[in-house]
């Protein structure tokens, strides 16, 4: 099964692990946030304390960044599927999905929405993409496989009915979209049941 992964650029090895150069930037950007985040939390419960900058070496070799890497490099299908390694990798998504919501008993969809939208949101996407052994397609793809117009598919991307996966890289936002095939699969199997419901 070929995935379609958008991050075919230059590999790097980072903590024992290669994945994309675009991949590392995006995880290491992620991680300096965090690590400012809590600078900013502890300088205003503690002013007198003095934390130094983000140190990217340091930042890399730490669990979370680990975590993401291999998060990561599934992403890219740079890693052997085994069922092992597929719950693994789900187990890590949830780890930074819990990460990003600690302390929300549920969290809103927009929220939800929000953040798969960001670098390492759609990263963690598209590890749960190959986890599943799910592809990714093209929206024209989509389009001719249901039947149904572009417009359609944006509308229910819109509406939080299709979800849209990006290739952040790729700059015209058409050609960057994708979404599972598992998805458009359930909207033909609801329009069968919609159909035989007549």
């Amino acid at each position: 099964m070929s995935q379609d992964t958008g991050m075919n650029d230059r590999e790097v090895e980072s903590g024992g692990m290669k994945i994309s150069a675009y991949s590392q930037q995006v995880i290491d950007q992620f991680l300096q946030e965090r690590y400012n985040v809590g600078k900013g939390i502890i300088r205003a419960f503690a002013p007198r304390i003095v934390l130094p900058a983000a140190n990217v070496d340091w930042l890399r070799a730490s669990q979370p960044a680990r975590v993401l890497q291999e998060i990561a490099a599934a992403a890219e299908g740079l890693v052997s599927w085994t069922e092992d390694l597929a719950q693994q990798v789900n187990d890590h998504c949830n780890d930074i999905d819990g990460l990003i919501f600690s302390g929300w008993d549920e969290v809103p969809d927009v929220m939800m929405w929000a953040w798969w939208q960001t670098g390492v949101g759609q990263i963690v996407l598209r590890a749960r993409v190959w986890a599943a052994r799910d592809e990714l397609i093209s929206l024209t793809q989509a389009s001719e496989m249901t039947g149904l117009a572009l417009s359609a598919l944006s509308n229910m991307i819109a509406r939080g009915r299709l979800l849209l996966i990006r290739d952040l890289r790729e700059p015209n936002p058409t050609k960057a979209s994708r979404v599972r095939l598992s998805d458009v699969r359930d909207l033909q199997a609801r329009d069968r049941n919609a159909d035989d419901e007549l």
